[in-house]
């Protein structure tokens, strides 16, 4: 399975849980949460709501700031 070099395609606001800007903390997670849907979170706010990263779990992404996209990492 192909991860490296996979962009995120849809924009990037918020997380939902604390409201901090995921674009200026050049990362966040495409995960699902421990009380049940998925969100785009912060780091932080995955270590709390999160239940991992791997398939069925959830997906890291970091900007490039050569070309401004996130990449899945």
């Amino acid at each position: 399975m192909r991860t490296q070099n996979t962009p995120w395609l849809s924009p990037v606001g918020t997380c939902p849980f604390c409201t901090r800007d995921l674009v200026k903390l050049e990362q966040f997670v495409d995960g699902r949460t421990s009380h049940g849907p998925w969100a785009t979170m912060c780091m932080p706010c995955h270590k709390t709501h999160g239940v991992g990263i791997g398939q069925g779990k959830g997906q890291h992404y970091k900007l490039n700031e050569e070309d401004a996209t996130f990449y899945k990492s």
